[in-house]
């Protein structure tokens, strides 16, 4: 009896650790993250017209072409292996390098000194040379980035 007893509690266990280890498992590889990233396009809000242009009818807007440009210039992020973080470009840039640290679903951005995140990035997919994200600021707003690596 104590013999089954034993093996139901080691069963139990066993179970117990790989669930938590399941709930810590990142659903991305972050060393994939490493290195600068050009934005290529966007969406806004999940919503198609903020950014469409009237010629194109896309559902992202591709700010490499010359009239996304216009609105876009070179927008990038880049993901340190070292834990920094910086954005240049259109949307913001960051006068000095942030932070980043890989989450389950996604990327927690802290600006210096901080210990609450400003900026999540979910990610959506990501390859060696290519990444879709949902940029989110605080509660209100998200941006759809379709990524291209550059480094």
């Amino acid at each position: 009896m104590k013999k089954i007893l034993y093996a139901l509690s080691a069963l139990f266990v066993l179970c117990s650790c790989s669930k938590e280890e399941d709930e810590e498992r990142l659903n991305y590889d972050p060393e994939a993250l490493y290195g600068y990233w050009r934005i290529t396009e966007i969406r806004n809000n999940g919503t198609w017209h903020a950014f469409e242009l009237p010629q194109t009818g896309n559902r992202f807007l591709d700010v490499t072409t010359p009239e996304g440009e216009a609105e876009f210039p070179r927008t990038g992020l880049t993901f340190e292996s070292n834990g920094e973080y910086r954005m240049q470009g259109a949307l913001w840039t960051t006068s000095v390098p942030h932070t980043w640290q890989a989450q389950r679903f996604d990327v927690a951005v802290y600006a210096p000194g901080e210990r609450t995140p400003f900026l999540t990035y979910e990610v959506v997919s990501l390859s060696p040379s290519y990444c879709q994200l949902v940029m989110r600021y605080g509660n209100s707003s998200s941006l759809d980035l379709r990524c291209t690596k550059v480094q």
